[in-house]
């Protein structure tokens, strides 16, 4: 989709000018919470900017475990409450295991990253354990 700037706002373009006139010519406006990024001879694009979203960590390993492994209708993951830290459990099937350990347990120690990422968001503490 291509989203242009309004006439007023052509000035301000730092697109070249023969972009934003070609857009502006398309009859295409700008939308609310989008930006205009682009150049290199590409189409502008839109960003979506993100606003106040929740962390929800136990979708986000649900979501990774199901891209990794063949099975992903057995992958179970839950969350146990230990006082101060949160620990969010993954069992996926026998045969997916090394998909989601990975080699020398990289796949496994990503997984852990984005969680210590999302724990620095929500202020929270979260570990991952595998389950065989």
């Amino acid at each position: 989709m291509v989203v242009a700037i309004s006439s007023r706002k052509a000035a301000e373009c730092e697109s070249p000018a023969w972009k934003c006139r070609e857009a502006e010519a398309q009859g295409i406006e700008s939308r609310e919470g989008r930006q205009q990024i682009g150049g290199r001879g590409r189409p502008p694009h839109t960003l979506k900017i993100m606003t106040d979203q929740s962390a929800n960590p136990k979708a986000l390993i649900e979501h990774v475990a199901k891209a990794l492994v063949n099975a992903p209708d057995q992958v179970i993951v839950e969350e146990v409450d230990e006082g101060e830290e949160l620990v969010i459990e993954l069992e996926v099937a026998e045969d997916d295991m090394g998909r989601v350990i990975g080699k020398s347990g990289k796949i496994a120690r990503a997984m852990r990253n984005l969680l210590h990422a999302v724990g620095e968001k929500s202020r929270r503490r979260y570990e991952l354990e595998i389950l065989e």
